[in-house]
């Protein structure tokens, strides 16, 4: 109680004994933290203790401008102007908070007072140009921005906004002028030093604040089955579970008191690219609100299809790449994928969906880009397209192809055994030896309908095919030389000897094939 008393009687000497500077000067550090309603609120007692300071009024109309209340900063500008009728800056912001208004009449007044008063200040011509820009002046305007230019020609913005009145003017080459100029003062490559400014995409500003762009997030990715895969089937099914962890809350409040959760919640930012349909189970991310030692973590879970373009060009070696892609609803300058390094993606172990004679070989991570309609404004010079970032998990499925090799040629691996072993038969024994090579490349080219039947049709020429036409070939080769052994008007020299025939054709036979396989 008597703490409370105290307390009672002590404020009111503290709140008495503070001067109009003390809450003006509270007012400049709430102003510079960007806490405008606390610094409206100091400049306004300060105004009550001394309602003849112009100072006071000015940073008042300043705060009042920046929280978007620009009637009121306009009031208090105009009171400063009573008081100190040629101070240039005046007449300029409260030119500036007009415009906001759309009162582009009045505002042009003001900024023609303001240049009157300080000939020499670029600026001002600048913010006249735009107010004759946006009411549809363009003359006027190429006029302001080339004379903002005269003064200050070092400005990146001020070519880039006469390159659109020259745009505007239908005069086209003289704007592409400007834009490269522009181009050649201010990089674009360099766009995202503008994201927290305010005045371009994602259009908040952020000064001396924790978070940074662009955002970085994490990816943990776990595959618990995979369904249905088949050279048969152009889409597979697909089990995974999946954490994203972020560095910043869901609900990010920047220091001027807003809400950042279009930037920085996940569940409203980031997607799976999948199949939708009535199998599909997609459970909601699950949020948690506490920071851990990774970040704030999203938990989330899939079970969907996937669709899937087989690359059959080594078949039946081929190895498959599935893909799991995350992507953000952000601009690639303000948000990126990276794979979490502490829980890299891994996999079940023990899939039953998983077919004999596939394997998981490992999973990779890459980012990846995709372009959007929407045009965004990232710097004075650059606007393009949105660039959607993609984080992409490549799940490499092998194939056991050993055993698929022997099962898919063994019918044309006999057929060459039968007409390479004739070279064991006498050379007058034409008639055994002629059949047997023929009845090779028939059981070849039955083998090769097999084969075929196995995969999908595909336009270009895969490992199987070549395996094929290579026997077939060997075949005919071996033909060839039982025909020309029985020709005493053709010599093939050491071929016409069985023993070096057969050493030949069954060399190029296992060297040629190892070589395809190889390859």
């Amino acid at each position: 109680m008597k703490k409370l008393l105290l307390f009672l009687l002590v404020t009111p000497l503290i709140c008495f004994g503070q001067t109009s500077l003390d809450f003006f000067n509270s007012g400049i550090v709430k102003d510079s933290l960007n806490d405008y309603k606390g610094s409206i609120a100091e400049f306004t007692k300060a105004i009550e203790l001394e309602p003849d300071n112009t100072e006071y009024y000015s940073a008042r109309g300043k705060s009042r401008y920046f929280s978007d209340d620009f009637e009121g900063s306009i009031a208090d500008y105009t009171k400063a102007i009573e008081f100190e009728p040629d101070n240039s800056e005046y007449y300029n912001s409260r030119g500036k908070s007009r415009y906001f208004l759309r009162e582009y009449d009045k505002a042009i007044i003001d900024f023609n007072k303001a240049i009157k008063l300080k000939p020499d200040y670029a600026e001002y011509y600048y913010e006249r140009g735009y107010a004759k820009y946006s009411s549809l002046d363009y003359k006027g305007a190429i006029a302001d921005f080339k004379a903002s230019i005269t003064i200050d020609s070092l400005e990146p913005l001020y070519y880039k906004n006469l390159g659109d009145a020259l745009e505007k003017s239908e005069k086209f080459k003289e704007a592409k002028v400007q834009y490269l100029i522009a181009e050649k003062l201010d990089s674009s490559d360099d766009a995202i030093k503008y994201n927290t400014k305010g005045d371009h995409y994602p259009y908040v500003l952020l000064q001396d604040e924790q978070l940074k762009f662009p955002i970085q997030t994490d990816i943990e990715l776990f595959i618990e089955d995979i369904f249905n895969f088949d050279t048969k089937n152009d889409r597979f099914f697909l089990r995974f579970k999946y954490i994203i962890y972020s560095p910043y809350p869901a609900d990010y409040i920047n220091n001027q008191n807003e809400n950042l959760n279009s930037i920085t919640d996940i569940r409203e930012i980031v997607k799976v690219d999948y199949i939708n349909s009535d199998q599909t189970k997609a459970s909601e991310l699950v949020y948690d609100s506490i920071k851990n030692t990774f970040g704030y973590s999203y938990e989330g879970s899939l079970e969907s299809s996937f669709y899937h373009n087989w690359n059959l060009r080594d078949y039946p070696f081929d190895e498959q790449n599935i893909q799991v892609r995350f992507k953000s609803s952000l601009d690639s300058t303000i948000f990126k994928f990276n794979e979490s390094k502490k829980f890299p993606a891994t996999f079940n172990k023990k899939m039953i969906g998983l077919k004999d004679g596939y394997k998981i070989k490992e999973i990779t991570f890459n980012t990846d880009y995709t372009n959007g309609w929407e045009e965004l404004s990232l710097s004075p010079t650059l606007v393009r397209n949105i660039i959607y970032p993609l984080g992409v998990f490549n799940i490499i499925v092998s194939r056991e192809g050993s055993w698929l090799f022997i099962k898919l040629f063994l019918g044309s691996i006999l057929s060459f055994i039968i007409s390479w072993i004739v070279f064991l038969i006498p050379k007058e024994e034409f008639d055994s030896r002629i059949s047997l090579t023929v009845g090779g490349i028939f059981g070849a080219i039955g083998n090769r309908y097999f084969v075929d039947s196995t995969i999908p049709p595909v336009q270009f020429l895969t490992k199987a095919d070549m395996i094929n036409n290579l026997i077939l070939l060997l075949l005919i080769l071996n033909i060839l030389i039982v025909i020309v052994q029985k020709n005493n008007k053709i010599n093939f020299g050491f071929l016409e000897q069985n023993k070096y025939a057969m050493r030949v054709t069954g060399i190029a036979f296992v060297v040629l094939n190892t070589l395809i396989v190889l390859l």
